[in-house]
């Protein structure tokens, strides 16, 4: 028993050990220039953090940003951006409150340390550079407010029609 016990044990601690996976430090090279950068990202905004939510088993974390300038891959005024809660995994530390400009990877709504991400305060070089380049309209942005503010007065409407139709249903069942 004792023999069957103690090959179990090791064949435990065999899979675990098996199953741990390497973990690698963050290495980035310098990252383009401000335009190439634009060029390359799915996204390219000013936003203020209004939400930081971290996941409760992993290593990422999702950020809410309130976006008041954009010139790329943004047709909202609130963005979720997700990035790693490490920085050893190149996450990006973001504070909240904080205004930041935002470079996105290619091909997802993520960033990381790698990327030309910073406060806005120190993103003056890349700010000089965006000169030339066209915001997307702020008009697209208040488009949006509006139509989401339309479907919730629609949605609000059609609730009170359905409880309205169910008590006057349920009065009738009762006489």
């Amino acid at each position: 028993m004792k023999k069957i016990l103690c090959s179990l044990l090791a064949f435990i601690c065999l899979v675990l050990i098996c199953s741990i996976s390497k973990g690698y430090a963050c290495s980035c090279s310098e990252p383009a220039p401000p335009l190439e950068s634009l060029e390359v990202s799915k996204a390219v905004f000013v936003g203020k953090v209004t939400d930081i939510d971290r996941e409760l088993f992993g290593n990422n974390e999702t950020v809410t940003l309130t976006v008041s300038s954009a010139w790329k891959g943004i047709s909202t005024t609130e963005v979720h951006v997700t990035t790693s809660s490490d920085e050893a995994s190149c996450g990006y530390n973001f504070e909240l409150g904080k205004e930041y400009l935002v470079y996105t990877l290619q091909d997802k709504m993520e960033t990381n340390i790698c990327t030309r991400t910073s406060l806005l305060s120190d993103a003056d070089e890349d700010l000089a550079a965006f000169q030339t380049v066209e915001l997307l309209p702020n008009s697209s942005f208040e488009k949006m407010k509006s139509e989401s503010n339309f479907l919730l007065i629609v949605g609000f409407a059609l609730l009170v029609i359905i409880f309205v139709g169910f008590g006057l249903r349920w009065k009738y069942k009762q006489s």
